[in-house]
């Protein structure tokens, strides 16, 4: 017997929410393409320990918990790319949410 959820009225459909989702997102050959242009800023949220074993050259570390409190630092006029070093991981995605909150 299939299970079924009554979801509240704001919830996206899937297909909704993943065409939001693409519109944010960039493939790892974007980002290496455009890494050097001066309008975009890559921003590695992960501990300093596993920044400092290996991370995209050039990019800034700024961890996971310490975003609320540094995110004024972070211009405003470029565009952020966030990343964490795993595609499982959610940090990127926390840290997006947490500066579009800005």
């Amino acid at each position: 017997m299939q299970q079924t959820f009554d979801l509240p009225a704001n919830v996206l459909s899937a297909v909704d929410y993943f065409k939001a989702k693409l519109q944010f997102e960039n493939s790892p050959a974007w980002v290496h393409e455009n890494l050097k242009l001066s309008s975009v800023v890559v921003l590695d949220v992960r501990d300093r320990n596993a920044y400092a074993r290996e991370h995209i050259p050039g990019s800034l570390n700024i961890p996971l918990e310490d975003i609320p409190r540094k995110a004024a630092s972070l211009p405003k006029d470029k565009t952020i790319v966030c990343y964490c070093g795993k595609s499982t991981s959610t940090l990127a995605s926390k840290a997006a949410l947490e500066l579009a909150h800005r």
